[in-house]
C-alpha cells in the first residue's frame, strides 16, 4: 500500500470530480492560493506577458490565503516549486510567508538547480546550489525541508505548510533508488487512446498524429518511478506531524495543479478541456473534524481550496471559490453545481488547443473555442468523450450558461 493512500487517501475523503479550472501549472497554482479564476488574476499562461511569476506579481502576490493566515498568527511556509519565471524576482519573497524554500529557476528540476531560502527575521534571502549527487534529488531535498519546518515550529504555533515537488513533471527523472523499479509494469490504455474517429473533434485535434504506444508506456513508467519519491515525501510529512503531536489537529490535503493527457484523443499534454487534463486527484484528511471519508461524488474545483482553508481557520477570504466545509461536515450534499473552464491558447505555429472557455458540471462538459468550434459531452453516457453531440436540451442549457459566464472573461 502506498504511503499517500495509507496516510491521506484512506483515512480521508477522496473527491473524484475535482477540477482544475485552468489545466496549466501557473494559472492553477495561483488559483489554489487565491481562490480566484485565472481570468481574474491575469495569470493565464506559464510565461509573461500573460502568465508566470511576472503576471502574478502584477496582480498582487499578497492576495493569497497565506497572507490571511499569517496575519491571524499562523507560521506560513512554502517549500518546492512556486511559479515559472520566479527567477526574475531576484530572490524576493512574497508577502505572507514566514519560511521560503523555493526553486530559483524558470521552471523546476530534479538535479542541478538553485533554491532561494529565507526565514522571518533574515535580513535578506540567500541562494543554495544543489548538484547531481543522489542526495541532491529535489523531491528528497524538499521532503527534508518540510520535515525540518514541522519539527522547528513551536507546538503552540499554528502552521500552514505548502509542499510542492517538481515530480513527476516531464521529463520525469526518478530518484536513483527508484530507477528501473517499474520497468516491466503493464500499462493499460483507455478507450480514448489514439481515437480512430476524430470527425466530431475540433480542427486542432484532427491535426494530431497517433501517439506511439511504446513511447507513451515508457514515459508513464518513468512517471510512476518518479512518483515513488513523492509517495515517500507524503509519508514523511504525515509521520512528522504525528511525531510532533500535530496530526489530529491538522488538515492534510493532497492534490495537483493539472492532469495530463497521454494519447487520449491523440493529445499528449496539458491544456485541453478533456478529462485527462482537467480532472485531478484530491484527498483531504482531518481527524478531529469527523468529516466525510471514503470517495465523494461531489463536484469541486481548484477555486475551492483556499476558501475552505480560510473557513476552517475562521477567516474571511475574498475569493470566487466556495468553501467545501459544509460538504465535508455533512451539512450540505454538494460543493458547487458547475465550474468555469478557461484557457488562453498558444500562439501559432505551436500546436495545442486554441483559446477556449467552457463549463464542467458533475456530469456534463461544454467547451467553446474562439475559432467558433465547440464540444459537448454527457459523461454519464460517454465517460471517454468519444462523441461530441452539440444538440439537445442539456447542450442548449449548458451553452447558454457558458455564454453568460465566458463573455465577461474575454475568452469567448
Amino acid at each position: 500500500m502506498s504511503r499517500t493512500f495509507a496516510h491521506v487517501v484512506g483515512p480521508g475523503l477522496r473527491i473524484r470530480s475535482f477540477i482544475a479550472q485552468n489545466p496549466l501549472c501557473c494559472p492553477s497554482r495561483v488559483t489554489l492560493l487565491t481562490g480566484r479564476y485565472s481570468s481574474t488574476t491575469g495569470v493565464l499562461r506559464n510565461h509573461a506577458p500573460h502568465g508566470g511569476w511576472p503576471a502574478f506579481a502584477r496582480y498582487g502576490e499578497g492576495r493569497t490565503i497565506a497572507r490571511g493566515l499569517d496575519r491571524a498568527g499562523y507560521r506560513t511556509a512554502y517549500v518546492g516549486k512556486y511559479l515559472n519565471q520566479y527567477r526574475r524576482a531576484d530572490g524576493a519573497v512574497p508577502p505572507g510567508w514566514d519560511r521560503w524554500f523555493v526553486f530559483d529557476e524558470d521552471n523546476g528540476a530534479y538535479f542541478d538547480y538553485r533554491v532561494v531560502t529565507w526565514s522571518e527575521g533574515d535580513a535578506r534571502s540567500r541562494r543554495i546550489r544543489f548538484g547531481s549527487r543522489a542526495r541532491d534529488y529535489s523531491t528528497d531535498v524538499f521532503a527534508d525541508e518540510a520535515v525540518r519546518t514541522i519539527r522547528r515550529t513551536d507546538a503552540a504555533e499554528p502552521l500552514f505548510l505548502v509542499v510542492s515537488p517538481f515530480a513527476p513533471h516531464i521529463p520525469s527523472i526518478p530518484a536513483p533508488r527508484d530507477r528501473g523499479s517499474r520497468a516491466s509494469a503493464p500499462v493499460r490504455f483507455g478507450a480514448a487512446f489514439n481515437e480512430d474517429d476524430l470527425s466530431d473533434k475540433p480542427a486542432w485535434v484532427r491535426r494530431l498524429h497517433r501517439a506511439d504506444p511504446d513511447a507513451v508506456a515508457e514515459r508513464i513508467r518513468r512517471q510512476w518511478e518518479t512518483l515513488a519519491s513523492v509517495d515517500r515525501l507524503v509519508g514523511r510529512v504525515v509521520d512528522a506531524l504525528r511525531a510532533t503531536d500535530r496530526l489530529r489537529d491538522t488538515v492534510v490535503v493532497f492534490t495537483s495543479d493539472n492532469g495530463l493527457n497521454t494519447g487520449e484523443h491523440r493529445w499528449q499534454g496539458k491544456l485541453a478541456a478533456y478529462e485527462g487534463s482537467i480532472r485531478i486527484p484530491f484527498a483531504i484528511r482531518y481527524d478531529r473534524g469527523r468529516w466525510r471519508s471514503g470517495a465523494g461524488t461531489a463536484l469541486a474545483s481548484t477555486l475551492d481550496l483556499a476558501p475552505t482553508i480560510a473557513d476552517v481557520a475562521g477567516l474571511r477570504l475574498a475569493s470566487e471559490g466556495r468553501s467545501m466545509l459544509p460538504f465535508l461536515e455533512r451539512r450540505r450534499d454538494t460543493v458547487r453545481r458547475w465550474v468555469r473552464l478557461e484557457h488562453l491558447g498558444p500562439p501559432p505555429p505551436r500546436g495545442g488547443p486554441p483559446t477556449y472557455c467552457g463549463i464542467r458540471t458533475r456530469t456534463l462538459t461544454y467547451v467553446h473555442y474562439t475559432t467558433g468550434e465547440e464540444e459537448f459531452y454527457d459523461l454519464r453516457r460517454d465517460a471517454a468523450q468519444l462523441r461530441s453531440r452539440t444538440s439537445g436540451a442539456s447542450y442548449g442549457r449548458l451553452r447558454r450558461l457558458a455564454e453568460r459566464q465566458c463573455r465577461e472573461t474575454g475568452l469567448w
